[in-house]
């Protein structure tokens, strides 16, 4: 009665009551639509990748929205996330159609460049896409033509920093190096006039880790995290144009190293290193290692797209594909049990997982590991 009446009390115990509620978990299925140009180079064998998502958070307060109470705009503007990516993509389409019709361009791949959709959601249009590589009957959808060589992602290239102190430009992220040794060869090839940061881990919350599980080297640009991320705050005047034509400037020469080598890159498998990779951009303390795949509809239980290597779940023996129907000895319908299951268990002690693997069912021993 006091709280009713806008009062401040201390907290107090309620004995011997229970609280029931019931509800109710409903899908709402919806439609996107990756943008894809292809740009043929008559007899090339292979296929160069570049990409970026154009989906954002628009003006639903979503629970990936770090809108805050000053924020009164409810609009979502994305300039950095990911308009700065998109910008990106369209001027390197622009360069290559032009360097394409040079006698001398000596182009020996083909160009995909392509605009995803669904990343906010969980990476949907890149998975769709991934999975249709596999998929030959696909056509005439347009990845069923063609052979990766690798994969380019741009997320978040337009808020390039200036350190205050020296007067110049703080090191560009450039991510996932690690997928295959060439990516050092080319970049140390551009023989780059500013500071570059190296890491090698591709696990990361973004499209490019898509390509990583499907074994096609991949790699990121970044220029690093602000507080205006997925809020209303990110918008156009914030951008640091010079430094975003600079970063795409030098995407540029990469993937002319690319692609003027009819040659695929040799792909390399990447243990996890870093503590900014995905399963530590969740509230959880306990690490297993699954990559869930969140495209999955009408499935009773969490399907897998891949485990990170060297991880709990690779050690444990779970593998792509897989899906978890027990884990702890706790039922898994839905990809919320499996977060709530994870937020119970203990590091370091063996439990078990129950996985559905080709129709069979397989149960396996698994110790969590604590989040570093």
């Amino acid at each position: 009665s006091e709280l009713d009446q806008e009062k401040t009390i201390s907290g107090f115990e309620l004995n011997n009551i229970k609280l029931s509620t019931k509800i109710e978990i409903n899908m709402l299925p919806g439609e996107g639509h990756n943008t894809l140009g292809l740009l043929r180079v008559p007899g090339a064998k292979h296929t160069l990748i570049i990409g970026a998502h154009g989906d954002h958070l628009g003006d639903s307060a979503t629970e990936n929205s770090l809108r805050t109470s000053n924020d009164k705009d409810p609009i979502h503007y994305g300039a950095d996330d990911n308009a700065s990516g998109v910008s990106a993509i369209l001027e390197l389409a622009h360069y290559f159609k032009n360097l394409s019709s040079l006698k001398n361009s000596n182009l020996k791949q083909n160009v995909l460049f392509a605009v995803w959709s669904g990343e906010e959601l969980g990476t949907l249009g890149s998975q769709y896409f991934v999975k249709s590589l596999k998929n030959v009957s696909a056509s005439p959808n347009i990845s069923s033509n063609i052979s990766p060589s690798a994969y380019i992602n741009m997320d978040m290239i337009g808020r390039w920093k200036n350190n205050p102190q020296t007067n110049t430009l703080e090191p560009l992220l450039i991510q996932s190096v690690g997928t295959s040794a060439k990516w050092r060869e080319y970049i140390e090839a551009l023989r780059l006039n500013f500071s570059i940061l190296l890491q090698n881990d591709p696990y990361l919350p973004t499209d490019s880790m898509v390509f990583l599980i499907a074994k096609i080297p991949s790699i990121n640009f970044f220029t690093g995290v602000h507080t205006d991320y997925h809020s209303p705050r990110d918008t156009e005047d914030k951008i640091n144009f010079a430094g975003l034509k600079i970063v795409t400037q030098t995407i540029a020469g990469l993937a002319k190293l690319i692609v003027t080598s009819d040659k695929a890159l040799p792909f390399n498998e990447t243990p996890r290193t870093t503590k900014d990779s995905i399963n530590n951009r969740r509230g959880f303390r306990i690490f297993l290692g699954t990559i869930p795949d969140y495209s999955q509809e009408k499935i009773k239980g969490v399907r897998l797209s891949g485990v990170i290597a060297g991880g709990p779940a690779e050690k444990a023996g779970l593998r792509n594909g897989d899906v978890i129907i027990e884990f702890s000895n706790k039922q898994i319908d839905t990809i919320y049990d499996y977060v709530y299951t994870l937020e119970t268990i203990r590091p370091n002690e063996v439990t078990t997982i129950v996985v559905l693997r080709d129709g069979r069912r397989s149960e396996l021993n698994i110790t969590p590991q604590a989040k570093e």
